[in-house]
Protein backbone atom coordinates (compact mmCIF):
# COMPACT_ATOMS: atom_id res chain seq x y z
CA UNK A 1 0.00 0.00 0.00
CA UNK A 2 0.93 3.52 -0.45
CA UNK A 3 -0.19 6.87 1.77
CA UNK A 4 -1.48 9.25 -0.25
CA UNK A 5 -0.01 12.42 1.18
CA UNK A 6 -2.73 15.00 2.99
CA UNK A 7 -3.58 18.10 1.59
CA UNK A 8 -1.64 19.79 4.47
CA UNK A 9 1.22 18.09 3.73
CA UNK A 10 1.44 18.57 0.46
CA UNK A 11 0.99 22.26 1.57
CA UNK A 12 3.61 22.11 3.38
CA UNK A 13 6.02 20.90 0.90
CA UNK A 14 5.31 23.71 -1.54
CA UNK A 15 5.95 26.22 1.11
CA UNK A 16 9.39 24.81 1.99
CA UNK A 17 10.40 24.29 -1.92
CA UNK A 18 8.97 28.44 -2.16
CA UNK A 19 11.63 29.31 1.65
CA UNK A 20 14.20 27.22 0.02
CA UNK A 21 13.99 29.47 -3.28
CA UNK A 22 13.46 32.04 -1.20
CA UNK A 23 16.09 32.11 0.94
CA UNK A 24 14.97 30.56 3.86
CA UNK A 25 11.98 33.48 4.29
CA UNK A 26 9.56 32.99 6.96
CA UNK A 27 6.67 30.72 6.39
CA UNK A 28 3.73 33.02 5.95
CA UNK A 29 6.29 34.58 3.37
CA UNK A 30 7.24 31.91 1.38
CA UNK A 31 2.84 31.16 1.22
CA UNK A 32 2.56 34.44 -0.34
CA UNK A 33 4.79 34.44 -2.78
CA UNK A 34 3.18 31.12 -3.48
CA UNK A 35 -0.02 32.17 -3.49
CA UNK A 36 0.68 35.04 -5.42
CA UNK A 37 2.34 33.15 -8.35
CA UNK A 38 -0.21 30.53 -8.32
CA UNK A 39 -3.01 33.15 -8.27
CA UNK A 40 -0.86 34.79 -11.67
CA UNK A 41 -1.03 31.66 -13.27
CA UNK A 42 -4.21 30.54 -12.69
CA UNK A 43 -6.51 33.37 -11.93
CA UNK A 44 -8.33 35.80 -14.91
CA UNK A 45 -8.16 38.79 -12.05
CA UNK A 46 -6.03 37.87 -9.18
CA UNK A 47 -5.86 41.50 -7.45
CA UNK A 48 -9.86 41.06 -7.77
CA UNK A 49 -9.69 37.25 -6.15
CA UNK A 50 -6.92 37.94 -3.66
CA UNK A 51 -9.06 40.08 -2.19
CA UNK A 52 -12.09 37.62 -1.92
CA UNK A 53 -10.12 34.92 -0.79
CA UNK A 54 -8.64 36.72 1.96
CA UNK A 55 -11.79 37.60 3.36
CA UNK A 56 -13.23 34.04 3.15
CA UNK A 57 -10.05 32.87 4.93
CA UNK A 58 -10.42 35.48 7.74
CA UNK A 59 -14.16 34.08 7.82
CA UNK A 60 -13.51 30.60 8.16
CA UNK A 61 -10.68 31.46 10.54
CA UNK A 62 -13.44 33.65 12.21
CA UNK A 63 -16.11 30.80 12.27
CA UNK A 64 -13.25 27.69 12.60
CA UNK A 65 -15.61 26.13 15.30
CA UNK A 66 -18.50 26.08 12.40
CA UNK A 67 -16.85 25.17 8.86
CA UNK A 68 -14.17 22.69 10.48
CA UNK A 69 -15.29 19.14 9.48
CA UNK A 70 -15.67 16.92 12.51
CA UNK A 71 -12.31 15.38 11.17
CA UNK A 72 -10.47 18.31 11.73
CA UNK A 73 -10.03 20.18 14.55
CA UNK A 74 -8.60 23.71 14.62
CA UNK A 75 -5.23 23.60 16.44
CA UNK A 76 -4.66 20.44 15.55
CA UNK A 77 -1.74 19.02 13.30
CA UNK A 78 -3.55 17.48 10.35
CA UNK A 79 -0.21 17.05 8.52
CA UNK A 80 0.60 14.25 11.62
CA UNK A 81 -2.30 12.14 11.26
CA UNK A 82 -2.27 9.28 9.18
CA UNK A 83 -2.31 10.05 5.29
CA UNK A 84 -5.27 8.24 3.89
CA UNK A 85 -3.74 4.99 1.99
CA UNK A 86 -4.22 4.15 -0.94
CA UNK A 87 -4.46 0.04 -2.98
CA UNK A 88 -1.55 -0.48 -5.99
CA UNK A 89 -2.79 -3.23 -8.17
CA UNK A 90 0.37 -4.89 -8.14
CA UNK A 91 -0.81 -6.87 -11.84
CA UNK A 92 -0.28 -3.51 -13.78
CA UNK A 93 3.13 -1.96 -14.02
CA UNK A 94 3.25 1.56 -13.02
Amino acid sequence: MIQEPTSIQLLDAAVEQERETLGRAEPAVAFASLLARWLFVRSDDPHIDVVGLFARAHAYVANSDRVLSENYTAGSNQATQEPKQIEVDSSHPA
